[in-house]
C-alpha cells in the first residue's frame, strides 16, 4: 500500500471516529444544590443527569437522581419542590415536583428519606425559522438547584409559600370530590361503569386519579376498583388525623 493510500485511509478512519464521537450519546451528572431556607423541614440532595444525543428526535433528556429527607420531626403529606438546572450546550430545566401523599399510605416519615420523582424532561433540537440552533456555549458552567416551596404535615399544619400551597390543596379537594363521585358509580355500576366514566374525564385535572388509571392500564384484576377504594380510605384516615390534631388547638382557643 502506497504512502498516499495509507494517508487517505487514515483520514477516512479519523473522519468516521470524529463523526461517531460527535453523534454519541453523552451523559453528565450535575450536583444538585439545596437552596431552601435554613429553616426548611426537608433536606434535598443528589444530582441531575443530562443525556445528549443529536442522532434522535430527542436531543436532550434531564432526569433527577435525588432524595428528600424529612428533618422536621413530623410526618409529611405534601411537598412542592422547584428544580432548576442548566447543562452545558443545552436548554435549561425549570420544573416543579409535587408529591401529594394524601391518597396514599406512604407519608414521608419523620427522619426518613425518599427518592425524588425521576420523571424525565426532554427537548428536541432547538429550531428557529426551520434552522437548528447552535447551543454551543449556552451554559458554560452547569448548575442545578432545588428549593422547597411548600410542605403540609400529617397534622394539617403547613410551611412555606401559602399561595402555592392553597393551589395544590385546591387540586386535592377537587380530586377528593371526583373520587367520591367515582366511588358512587363503582357501587352502582361496578368496575365496567367506573371505566366508562373515567373515559369521559379529563384526567390531567386530577393527577392522583390519572396515576391510578396509568397503573391499572390493560389490567383486568379489579385494579381500578381496589385502587379507588384504597385512595378513599387513605384520604379518610388523613382527614381524621388532621381533624384530631386540630381539635385541641381549637378548644384551647375557646377558653
Amino acid at each position: 500500500m502506497t504512502r498516499r493510500a495509507i494517508t487517505t485511509r487514515w483520514a477516512i478512519l479519523m473522519t468516521i471516529q470524529l463523526a461517531t464521537a460527535g453523534a454519541c450519546l453523552c451523559q453528565i451528572s450535575i450536583p444538585l444544590i439545596d437552596i431552601s431556607s435554613a429553616r426548611s423541614p426537608v433536606r434535598i440532595s443528589g444530582s441531575v443527569q443530562l443525556r445528549k444525543s443529536i442522532t434522535t428526535p430527542i436531543w436532550y433528556t434531564y432526569q433527577k437522581d435525588a432524595s428528600v429527607k424529612d428533618v422536621s420531626g413530623k410526618d409529611i403529606v405534601l411537598t412542592v419542590i422547584h428544580v432548576l438546572a442548566y447543562g452545558p450546550d443545552a436548554p435549561g430545566l425549570d420544573g416543579t415536583s409535587v408529591v401529594d401523599r394524601f391518597f396514599s399510605p406512604d407519608d414521608l416519615k419523620a427522619g426518613k428519606d425518599e427518592e425524588m420523582d425521576r420523571g424525565e424532561m426532554t427537548f428536541g433540537a432547538p429550531v428557529t425559522n426551520g434552522k437548528v440552533l447552535d447551543e454551543t456555549g449556552a451554559n458554560p458552567h452547569p448548575t442545578a438547584t432545588a428549593e422547597l416551596i411548600f410542605v403540609e404535615f400529617a397534622d394539617g399544619s403547613t410551611w412555606g409559600d401559602r399561595k402555592t400551597g392553597n393551589q395544590k390543596l385546591l387540586v386535592r379537594a377537587e380530586t377528593l370530590r371526583e373520587l367520591k363521585k367515582l366511588g358512587q358509580i363503582l357501587d352502582e355500576k361496578g368496575e365496567p361503569g367506573l371505566r366508562e366514566e373515567l373515559s369521559h374525564i379529563e384526567l390531567y385535572q386530577f393527577p392522583a386519579i390519572e396515576e391510578l388509571v396509568n397503573v391499572c392500564k390493560n389490567r383486568t384484576d379489579q385494579c381500578l376498583a381496589r385502587g379507588l377504594r384504597g385512595m378513599l380510605k387513605e384520604a379518610g384516615q388523613h382527614e381524621a388525623q388532621m381533624k384530631a390534631a386540630y381539635k385541641p388547638t381549637r378548644l384551647s382557643a375557646q377558653r
